[in-house]
């Protein structure tokens, strides 16, 4: 299913849908993650990765993208997916594909130097600065303490067999009402954080 046009209306020309793409990745990412994460919709979160991903990668192979933009993007996408992963229980995926990034992005973001976290978080550092206030980090580094849960529930699953206890509550849990208040709060909530 192309969520997409399902968005922003089927009759558009591909200009808008790039005008949209861009709108939609700089500016209402955060509100429609917001709206997913409220409602528990994490299996329709993943196809909209997809989705997001598929833009991307083809507004970037047309040159409509400069290299940084379609980098942030993708990072903003790869780390969504990785939400969607953990909330899904997804721990081996999520796993795989935080290893994967590892291994093939290398988009860094600057951080507050933290001698204390050195050890822990010592394989995501690219460099310090000369000051020493400042490192430069691979930008999974905030995904780490979720990696690293994340490893320990695998062990237990593989240990004991039992993580019931250790799952996210699931969209199932919820009546459609409560789906629907869910989804009316995100929104009051969104309109109030964009002061319309």
């Amino acid at each position: 299913m192309d969520l997409i046009p399902i968005l922003f209306g089927s009759d558009r020309t591909d200009n808008d849908f790039f005008r949209m793409y861009l709108a939609l990745m700089t500016r209402y990412l955060g509100d429609v993650q917001y709206v997913i994460y409220q409602t528990r919709d994490y299996h329709n979160g993943l196809p909209f990765c997809d989705e997001l991903d598929a833009y991307n990668s083809r507004f970037y192979a047309e040159g409509r993208l400069t290299d940084e933009q379609h980098q942030t993007f993708h990072c903003s996408i790869a780390g969504f997916r990785l939400d969607m992963y953990d909330n899904l229980d997804y721990w081996e995926d999520f796993v795989r594909y935080f290893d994967e990034l590892l291994e093939t992005t290398n988009h860094t973001v600057l951080w507050m130097y933290e001698d204390d976290h050195e050890t822990e978080l010592k394989r995501y550092f690219i460099s310090v600065d000369a000051e020493g206030l400042n490192s430069e980090m691979h930008w999974l580094f905030q995904y780490d303490k979720r990696y690293r849960l994340i490893q320990r529930k695998l062990e237990k699953l593989r240990r004991d067999g039992k993580v019931g206890n250790l799952k996210h509550k699931r969209r199932s849990e919820l009546t459609e009402d409560e789906v629907r208040e869910r989804f009316n709060h995100a929104m009051k909530m969104i309109q109030l954080w964009r002061g319309t």
